[in-house]
């Protein structure tokens, strides 16, 4: 698999959607949040390559961003019948959350952070309307977790696997610690114990794939909604035969 070349001719498709539906870009909720989450978790796994993070512990993160990103496309696509307004609903979740940050900013909260920018936050939180009319909620969108939704779109397997192994490297939980960062004492009168990897010396499964292939998923997801064009889906048919 040739990864770059991958990159390169997704950013063409993805060019070619925004040019095919440039009419829709203004109007509608849909086409941006898919396009825009395909972009975010694509952009994910660029990194991940162009960057050369595949055995790394942020690459692990990498795979639970694009996961969790696919997961929630297909909750949306897939409640939209039920709820027609819900994409917007999840636009105004997201910025919600900016602005509960941007009021803590305001309050003088944040001080030894550097990158947040309240300049950046501000102009976000008012561009689609002014801040006193978005919401801050603090519940789960929608107000189920994560795994109710994974479990909700028929993912369950892709959930209890790949993305609760990995978030046990988002949040630095001791398995991940004692796999990643803890080395075996070769002194046999020490019982193996494990002793810190001092040395970074300890490595971890290349991610690449599993990154490659969810990515897919949410391509496929978006493609079913706002066709790519034929030579795009036959190039992803050729490299998955």
């Amino acid at each position: 698999m040739d990864y770059y070349q991958f990159i390169e001719i997704t950013k063409e498709a993805i060019n070619y959607l925004n040019v095919q539906n440039k009419h829709l870009t203004a109007t509608d909720d849909a086409f941006c949040v898919l396009t825009g989450s395909l972009v975010y978790a694509f952009k994910t796994f660029a990194e991940v390559i162009e960057h050369d993070l595949s055995n790394t512990l942020i690459g692990r993160q990498a795979v639970r961003i694009i996961i969790e990103v696919y997961i929630m496309m297909k909750y949306l696509v897939l409640q939209e019948s039920q709820k027609p307004n819900i994409w917007s609903e999840y636009q105004a979740y997201g910025i919600g959350k900016y602005k509960l940050i941007l009021m803590k900013l305001r309050e003088g909260l944040g001080g030894q952070t550097h990158h947040v920018s309240e300049k950046i936050l501000d102009l976000l939180v008012n561009e689609p309307q002014m801040e006193e009319f978005t919401d801050v909620d603090l519940r789960y969108f929608d107000d189920i977790k994560i795994r109710e939704k994974a479990i909700g779109v028929g993912e369950k397997d892709l959930y209890d696997v790949a993305y609760d192994y990995d978030s046990s490297y988002a949040h630095g939980l001791w398995g991940a610690v004692r796999e990643r960062c803890m080395l075996a004492c070769d002194n046999v009168f020490h019982h193996f114990h494990p002793v810190a990897d001092a040395m970074l010396s300890q490595n971890s499964l290349d991610v690449t794939t599993d990154c490659y292939n969810y990515l897919i998923k949410l391509v496929s997801l978006v493609n079913e909604r706002y066709a790519f064009p034929e030579w795009y889906m036959s190039f992803l048919g050729e490299d998955h035969e």
